[in-house]
C-alpha cells in the first residue's frame, strides 16, 4: 500500500510538472501594428489568448514603466480595454503576467510606442523642368501621409523617397498633403515650370564699412521668380565653388552681403532646380582698385579681368564722384586723372558692363569697392590777374577773380600814401572791404597773393589804386575837379566819367573827360547851393563793370545883390526896388521909412517895392531895407542898407 501510494505522488508531482512547463509567457497587442498613435487616440489592448489549464488568466499592465510606474491597471480576465495619452512623446508599456515552471518568476513583456503630436506637416515643393516636381516632407512627426497634388485621387504616401508627380501642363497647382493626426497642410499656389529660366541679375555693388577692420564686402541684387531656386556660386582656385543657396524670391531682392577678400572677385548666380538642371548668369566681376595721388594727377590701377572671363566683359567704365568720365576696353589696367583740383576729395569705382543683359535688356553691371583720394600739387597757384579797388561810402571795396582750381585763402597786402606793403588781412571770398581805410581822404594801393589748399602760394598780383577825387571852388565861382589816375591790371587807356550831384544826391549832370585827370565845372547857371562830385571809371575789358572814386562836395556862399536907388516912374527902366541871390533860402525883405514905420514887405524874392505906400507914392528920399535869408549851413544871414528913391 505504501509503494502504490508513493507512486500516486509522483504521477501527481508530474503531471503538474508538466502544466507549468506548458505556461505560455506574457503577450499582448495594440491596435496598431506600427506603434505610433496620435495625442488623445484610444489606444485598444488585448491580452494574447491563454491556453487552457493555465494557471494565471490575468496581468498587469504599466503604462509608462520608466517614468510612472505607477499609472498600471489589471484588467479581470484580461478584457481588452484602452488607453488614452494626452501629452506626445515615447512611452513603454509593460505587462507583467504568468509563471516560469519554478512557479515563482512572473513574466515581463515590454512594447515601446510613440504618441505623435496633432501637428500641421510642412513639405518643400521643388520644381523641375518638364512640369515635374518633387516634393520632400521635411516635418520630423510623420511617416506616411494621405496627399492630393490636384489631379489624381488622394493617395498615400511614405516619407521617403520624396514624391514625384508630372503636371501635364503649366497650369497653377495646389498640393494638400494630410499627415497621421488628420492634421492638413495646402500648399501655395505654384506653376509647374516647363524651362528652366536664367537667373535675371539687375546689379552688383561693393562696399566698405566705416570701421576700418570691417570687410569689404559686395551685395547681388536678383530680380527672382518666386519659383525657381538659386545658387551664388564664387571663383575659388580655378573653380566654381557654391556658396549661398537661396529660394522662394519674388521680385527684386538684394542678396545677403558677401565678404570680399584681398584679390580679384568673381561671382556667378545659378538657377536650378530640384532634378540638379541648372543654368548660370554672367559673370560679376570685382576688381581690385588702387588709388595713388601724385602730382596734379590721380593714378588707377587694377588687375587684368581674368583670361576665362575677358570675353564676357563688354567695356570698364571709371566712375568718380558717382559720375562717369571715361570708358575703356575690358583688357584695361589703369587710369590717370588729370582733370583735378588740388586739395580735393575724389571717389573712384570701377563700373563693369558686361555683354549680358538682364530680362528686360540692360546691360548687367558690377563694380568695386569705391577707393577716396585727396588731389595734391606742388605748383603754385597762377597769381591773381583781375584785381580792382572801388570806394564804398569812405571804404576801398577789393574785387578779384577766382583763379583757377581751389583757393583756401587770400592774403591781402596794402600800401598808405605810397609807402612799404603790409599785410592787411586775409579773406576766404574774392571780395573785401577796407573797414580801415579813410577813402574820402587818403589813396591806398593794394595786392594780393591767393593759397590753395595743398598750401602752394602765388606770386603778387598786380597793384589795384582806388581813386582820390579832390574838388576845390575857384574865385569866380567854378568848380576844379582833380583825381589820381585809377591803377590796376589793364594795360589799356583807363578813361573816366565825372557825375555832378545836388544835395539831395541826385545825378544832375556826366562829363566825360576821356583819359584827364581834371575837370572844371562851369555851369553855375544851376544854381545848386550844393554840388556833389564823383569819377566813375570801367576797365576796357569789362565795360559793364564800374569803379568809383569817393564823393566830394561844395558849398556856395549866400549871395545878395540890391540896387542903390530906383525910380517909380513907370518909364519900365529901374522901376521897381528888388533883390537878387544865389544860394539861399527863406527869403525875407522888409523896407522902412525915416520914422521906422514899416512901408514893405515880402518873402518872394522875384517881387520888390514899387515905391508905394498903402497905394500912394512915397516921397523921394532914403529908406531903410532889412534883408534876412538861411544860407547852405541853414545859418541866418542879415544884410541892412539904404535904397534912394528918385522922381
Amino acid at each position: 500500500m505504501r509503494t502504490k501510494y508513493i507512486l500516486i505522488l509522483l504521477l501527481l508531482a508530474y503531471s503538474v510538472s508538466i502544466n507549468y512547463a506548458q505556461q505560455v509567457p506574457p503577450c499582448f497587442t495594440l491596435s496598431k501594428t506600427n506603434g505610433r498613435f496620435c495625442v488623445g487616440e484610444p489606444i485598444t489592448i488585448t491580452n494574447c489568448i491563454v491556453p487552457l489549464g493555465s494557471v494565471d488568466k490575468t496581468s498587469t499592465y504599466f503604462f509608462d514603466l520608466k517614468n510612472n510606474p505607477s499609472d498600471k491597471i489589471t484588467p479581470i480576465n484580461d478584457n481588452p480595454f484602452t488607453k488614452t495619452y494626452t501629452k506626445p512623446g515615447k512611452y513603454t508599456i509593460a505587462q507583467q503576467g504568468g509563471r516560469k515552471a519554478d512557479g515563482i518568476t512572473i513574466d515581463t513583456l515590454f512594447l515601446d510606442i510613440e504618441i505623435l503630436p496633432i501637428a500641421t506637416p510642412s513639405i518643400s515643393i521643388g520644381l523641375c523642368e518638364g512640369r515635374k516636381i518633387e516634393v520632400i516632407f521635411t516635418d520630423t512627426v510623420y511617416q506616411s501621409y494621405t496627399m492630393t497634388n490636384g489631379i489624381d485621387p488622394d493617395q498615400i504616401v511614405p516619407k521617403n523617397p520624396p514624391y514625384t508627380y508630372t503636371y501635364p501642363n503649366t497650369n497653377p497647382r495646389i498640393i494638400t498633403v494630410k499627415g497621421e493626426c488628420n492634421a492638413t497642410f495646402t500648399s501655395n499656389q505654384f506653376v509647374p515650370i516647363e524651362n528652366l529660366i536664367p537667373p535675371d541679375l539687375i546689379s552688383q555693388s561693393s562696399q566698405t564699412f566705416v570701421n576700418p577692420n570691417a570687410k569689404d564686402s559686395t551685395t547681388i541684387l536678383l530680380n527672382g521668380l518666386g519659383n525657381m531656386r538659386y545658387r551664388v556660386l564664387q571663383y575659388q582656385s580655378g573653380q566654381w565653388i557654391s556658396i549661398n543657396t537661396i529660394s522662394n524670391i519674388n521680385g527684386l531682392r538684394s542678396l545677403p552681403k558677401y565678404p570680399l577678400g584681398n584679390a580679384d572677385e568673381y561671382f556667378r548666380v545659378v538657377s536650378f532646380d530640384a532634378c540638379g538642371a541648372a543654368d548660370s548668369s554672367a559673370t560679376l566681376v570685382i576688381p581690385k582698385l588702387t588709388v595713388v595721388a601724385e602730382n596734379n594727377q590721380n593714378l588707377l590701377n587694377w588687375t587684368p579681368v581674368a583670361t576665362p572671363f575677358l570675353s564676357e566683359i563688354n567695356a570698364i567704365q571709371i566712375i568718380r564722384n558717382n559720375i562717369p568720365i571715361a570708358t575703356l576696353p575690358a583688357n584695361a589696367t589703369n587710369y590717370t586723372d588729370i582733370n583735378i583740383i588740388c586739395g580735393r576729395k575724389y571717389e573712384y569705382m570701377l563700373k563693369i558692363i558686361s555683354n549680358s543683359t538682364t530680362l528686360a535688356g540692360r546691360s548687367i553691371e558690377s563694380n568695386n569697392v569705391p577707393r577716396s583720394v585727396t588731389a595734391i600739387s606742388t605748383n603754385k597757384p597762377p597769381a591773381i590777374t583781375n584785381f580792382n579797388a572801388t570806394v564804398e561810402g569812405n571804404n576801398v571795396k577789393l574785387t578779384w577773380d577766382e583763379p583757377a582750381g581751389t583757393a583756401l585763402y587770400y592774403s591781402i597786402y596794402r600800401s598808405e600814401s605810397g609807402k612799404d606793403y603790409s599785410l592787411l588781412n586775409f579773406s576766404n571770398y574774392n571780395s573785401y572791404i577796407d573797414k580801415k581805410s579813410e577813402a574820402n581822404i587818403k589813396r591806398y594801393c593794394y595786392k594780393i597773393t591767393v593759397t590753395d589748399s595743398c598750401q602752394n602760394t602765388s606770386d603778387d598780383s598786380l597793384i589795384t589804386c582806388n581813386i582820390l577825387l579832390n574838388s576845390t571852388k575857384l574865385e569866380n565861382e567854378n568848380h576844379l575837379n582833380t583825381w589820381d589816375k585809377y591803377i590796376n591790371n589793364t594795360a589799356n587807356p583807363i578813361t573816366y566819367t565825372i557825375e555832378v550831384y545836388n544835395q539831395f544826391n541826385k545825378i544832375i549832370a556826366s562829363f566825360d573827360v576821356s583819359a584827364d585827370t581834371s575837370f572844371t565845372f562851369t555851369d553855375v547857371a544851376l544854381d545848386e547851393p550844393i554840388y556833389q562830385y564823383r569819377v566813375k571809371t570801367s576797365d576796357p575789358l569789362i565795360p559793364s563793370k564800374f569803379y568809383y572814386s569817393n564823393y566830394t562836395s561844395i558849398k556856395n556862399d549866400l549871395l545878395i545883390f540890391l540896387p542903390d536907388a530906383f525910380t517909380p516912374n513907370n518909364d519900365r527902366d529901374n522901376d521897381i526896388f528888388k533883390a537878387e541871390g544865389k544860394y539861399l533860402r527863406d527869403f525875407k525883405l522888409s523896407v522902412f521909412n525915416r520914422w521906422g514905420e514899416m512901408i514893405f514887405y515880402s518873402e518872394n524874392m522875384s517881387e520888390g517895392w514899387d515905391g508905394k505906400f498903402k497905394n500912394i507914392d512915397c516921397p523921394p528920399g532914403v529908406y531903410v531895407y532889412v534883408i534876412s535869408a538861411l544860407d547852405n549851413n541853414n545859418k541866418e544871414k542879415l544884410k541892412k542898407g539904404s535904397v534912394i528913391l528918385l522922381k
